[in-house]
């Protein structure tokens, strides 16, 4: 903490769910590890919460998109790792289906991808069932620096941004409301748990193990941003705004094991 004229300022630590280690090459048997360790992590953060409504509905599934061809479904969320993602995804889907795999050449074509609120009830069931769930995690203060950068950067100052993404003004939901909250983590029992800050290395572990192009060469994403926190723009954030953001995304905080600074612990 550092203070200037009778202020108190906060500057965030590097942040994540391996807690800064993303200079480690993530080999496969690291990758697993982890996902048990994050899916451990959100289960007792979910088993807390276990006396809040528990019901499934339509407005849970906005941010949620299904591929058939690949036959996985993810949230899809502004600076988490989707928009890099969604590409990739389009490229795999137009590779032909291999000989073995067609069984009846007059079946209908998989729909392209749409969101999981576009079928009714007992589709959405049966896709939550049988398909591939991927969440992708990021820590919300870098999703808003992320946002502001793109954004508002030299429109107005990031201790402004943040009030106006608090008071719900500035942007779509989706660009600042917490992933436990877009992307239903405690209703829908993701299968893998991918990390912005590792997004290159573990969606290729991922794809192998689903078994997408096994062998062969997967599409390389664009590298993830640099960590964004590092470059000062959380300096001049006042104790106060900063507090305010810690409780806005408590629940983020507590589900994914990012780090929070220290002053408001």
């Amino acid at each position: 903490m550092s203070s200037s004229k009778g202020a108190i300022f906060v500057s965030f630590p590097a942040a994540g769910p391996e807690r800064g280690r993303v200079s480690v090459p993530v080999t496969f048997d690291s990758f697993l590890h982890n996902q048990q360790m994050r899916k451990k992590l959100l289960r007792a953060y979910c088993h807390q919460r276990s006396k809040f409504n528990r019901l499934l509905r339509p407005s849970h599934f906005s941010r949620l998109r299904v591929s058939e061809r690949l036959r996985l479904v993810y949230c899809s969320v502004p600076d988490v790792g989707p928009a890099d993602w969604e590409p990739m995804l389009k490229a795999l889907s137009e590779l032909p289906e291999p000989v073995e795999n067609v069984v009846n050449e007059s079946a209908p074509l998989p729909a392209p991808d749409q969101n999981l609120g576009h079928y009714d009830m007992g589709t959405v069931g049966a896709i939550l069932a049988s398909y591939t769930k991927i969440l992708f995690i990021r820590h919300p203060l870098q999703r808003l620096l992320s946002a502001y950068r793109h954004q508002r950067q030299g429109a107005e100052t990031f201790e402004g941004f943040v009030h106006h993404a608090l008071g719900q003004t500035s942007l779509p939901a989706a660009h600042w409301e917490p992933l436990v909250k877009l992307c239903q983590p405690c209703l829908i029992r993701y299968d893998y748990i991918v990390a912005h800050e590792l997004l290159n290395q573990e969606v290729r572990h991922l794809l192998r193990r689903m078994g997408v192009l096994a062998g062969g060469e997967i599409p390389k994403l664009q590298e993830p941003e640099k960590r964004l926190i590092s470059q000062g723009y959380t300096r001049q954030l006042p104790a106060h705004c900063a507090a305010k953001l810690f409780r806005f995304y408590r629940g983020d905080f507590a589900a994914f094991n990012f780090t929070k600074p220290l002053a408001l612990s």
